[in-house]
């Protein structure tokens, strides 16, 4: 009787709740969602003659926007979509 209640408590103890499933998706689908952002910004800087480079440095990302010799450098992707949407072009 004393094992099977070891083996329960064993189980309840290494079983994740379903709050912590659940994050651990979520931070998948976060950085999934990003890699969809940036490639679809790569195709929209690509059509009106820009180029989108992100690097990673020093546990930070930069986001650099580049055409004929000129470029901007963004620490966040919500500025560079501002950006975007300022050159106006391809949606």
């Amino acid at each position: 009787m004393q094992a099977a209640q070891e083996n329960t408590a064993v189980m309840h103890s290494t079983r994740k709740s379903a709050c912590e499933e659940e994050s651990d998706t979520l931070d998948t689908d976060a950085v999934s969602n990003t890699g969809k952002a940036v490639a679809t910004l790569k195709a929209q800087f690509a059509l009106s003659g820009h180029a989108l480079e992100v690097q990673h440095r020093a546990g930070r990302t930069l986001y650099n926007v580049s055409r004929c010799g000129q470029s901007r450098t963004f620490t966040h992707l919500h500025d560079v979509e501002a950006f975007r949407r300022q050159l106006g072009g391809a949606l």
